[in-house]
């Protein structure tokens, strides 16, 4: 296949850094050598292999120009295997596993000569070792502004990428749901269903194979033309083969519903998926998110639906899975407002097959004390029963470490990066903190894990040297949390972590910082 000259696709191939622990859990960023990076979703094969997907800008936001889309994969070297040069910018919007395969949907946008924004809808297939076997571009059909597809699945050799597609009704422009019917052999277009009525504006979220011969789809829609923007209505829909609705729900509840993150189909043929919600709140003139699961059974009839987390000004549910014995467990972020900053953390959670809320984890990318926030846009089982999260970390500080980075996180099946972080602490010690540092000694970065009995006022971790000055700093929202301190600026020597609140310290560990 001819590779057009105007695009950039680069594959890379990296392996863990080599700290003892690799095999076992990781916190690992990388803006692979550009301005900005990030990952948007990602496949882990039988054999342990990972391959992440995503882009990258040589400008320090991912709205800008000159993206690059690139895999990353446990392996012995880091080296450029496919390159594409890019018109103007790319990434990834999801992928699907099927039959040992990676199938990528992506897209690119770039400004014509008349300054209208055109758009490319990609589909690529990469095998388990990250190397492109095939892929497909097409464009917006006539008469519409813009398209953007979302996610895809695989029917009867057939692919279905949901999207949607914006076009001039009237007056005003409307956003309308699409589906993208195309075979699987031969990469070509077979058909386009629209979706949605006329008079509201429809968003995709998820399709997935019902595994009985029809598909179910997961969106939301509004009308931002005649409301104020404070109702979304999630809507979910089966349909044949033909791309026929066979029976829909639309969501009664009030507020921003904005369609299902991910949805899993039950073991009874229903539906169950998490999503975001968010209700205006008049006295403050803001929202507040919640987080919530619901369970749809299979004639799409709401059974329950379940908040689980924290309000917050920020809840983002992002992705979810369910292992064999029946528990789901779903990944994000979390916003907390820590004294004047808005600190936003990675987020595990695991639930029951009724959807009770079993527990959550918090992960923070740098933990350098600067403004930071930790994205985690996709969730897969390991093979080690443990789970490998994908997705973005920003450091906004004066620091080296300033700008967006890809982000990949692998926990063990209790969401620790620190061994132990799913004990009690009651069960670590007596006194009402507890605090570890992992591994230690440690060289290049070492993770921190703190539990307290009690929500701390005014806390935060320090680390200082052995002449007491001041090296890192990181605030703590919660009564627990992990973090990734990055070492790789300091010296070889012997350094102190001490947990503060309310001007006295609660608990210090000394780390053994080795020659690099």
């Amino acid at each position: 296949m001819k590779i057009p000259l105007s695009y950039w696709l680069i594959i890379i191939l990296m392996r863990m850094p080599v700290l003892g622990h690799a095999q076992n859990y990781y916190s690992d960023t990388s803006t692979f050598d550009r301005a900005a990076a990030f990952y948007t979703t990602l496949e882990v094969f039988e054999n342990g292999n990972i391959t992440a997907f995503g882009g990258a800008s040589d400008t320090l936001h991912v709205t800008r120009p000159n993206f690059l889309a690139f895999s990353k994969r446990n392996t012995n070297d880091t080296t450029v295997i496919f390159k594409e040069t890019l018109i103007n910018r790319y990434f990834t919007t999801n992928s699907k596993k099927i039959n040992g395969k990676s199938y990528v949907l992506g897209s690119s946008s770039y400004s014509d000569s008349l300054g209208t924004i055109q758009r490319n809808t990609f589909v690529f297939k990469f095998d388990s070792l990250g190397q492109m076997l095939q892929y497909i571009k097409f464009t917006a059909r006539p008469g519409v502004t813009d398209f953007y597809m979302q996610d895809l699945t695989l029917l009867y050799n057939r692919f279905y990428l949901l999207g949607y597609e914006r076009k001039v009704v009237g007056n005003t422009q409307r956003f309308n749901l699409v589906a993208y019917i195309i075979d699987s052999a031969s990469f070509t277009i077979q058909s386009i269903k629209e979706y949605g009525l006329t008079n509201l504006d429809e968003f995709p979220n998820r399709i997935i194979n019902s595994g009985n011969g029809r598909l179910f789809i997961g969106a939301y829609r509004t009308d931002f033309v005649n409301t104020n923007n404070t109702n979304f209505q999630t809507w979910i829909f089966e349909i044949d083969t033909t791309g026929t609705i066979i029976k829909e729900y639309i969501s009664p509840l009030p507020g921003r519903n904005f369609g299902p993150s991910t949805m899993i189909q039950t073991y009874d043929n229903g539906i169950q998926y998490i999503s975001m919600r968010q209700t205006y709140q008049s006295s403050s003139n803001s929202f507040i998110s919640q987080a919530f699961m619901a369970k749809l059974n299979a004639q799409l009839q709401l059974e329950w639906d379940s908040i689980y987390g924290q309000e917050s000004h920020w809840v983002a549910p992002r992705d979810m899975v369910q292992k064999t014995d029946g528990r789901f467990y779903s990944c994000g972020e979390m916003g907390f407002n820590v004294g004047t900053m808005n600190m936003y953390y990675g987020w595990l959670n695991a639930h029951s097959p009724t959807g009770s809320h079993l527990w959550q984890r918090f992960y923070l990318p740098f933990g350098n004390g600067e403004l930071e926030r930790g994205q985690l846009d996709a969730i897969r089982v390991h093979p080690d029963g443990g789970f490998v999260m994908a997705g973005q970390a920003r450091a906004y500080g004066p620091s080296i470490l300033k700008g967006q980075h890809a982000w990949l996180l692998k926990v063990d099946s209790m969401g620790c990066l620190v061994p132990g972080c799913a004990v009690g602490i009651k069960e670590l010690t007596p006194e009402p903190v507890y605090l570890k540092l992992w591994p230690n000694p440690a060289q290049g970065e070492a993770f921190v894990l703190y539990k307290s009995t009690q929500e701390l006022p005014a806390a935060y971790l320090v680390l200082t040297d052995m002449l007491g000055r001041e090296r890192r700093r990181a605030p703590v929202p919660e009564m627990e949390a992990q973090y990734h301190l990055q070492l790789f600026d300091l010296d070889a020597g012997l350094y102190m972590v001490q947990l503060w609140s309310n001007g006295r310290i609660l608990a210090n560990e000394k780390l053994l910082i080795y020659s690099k």
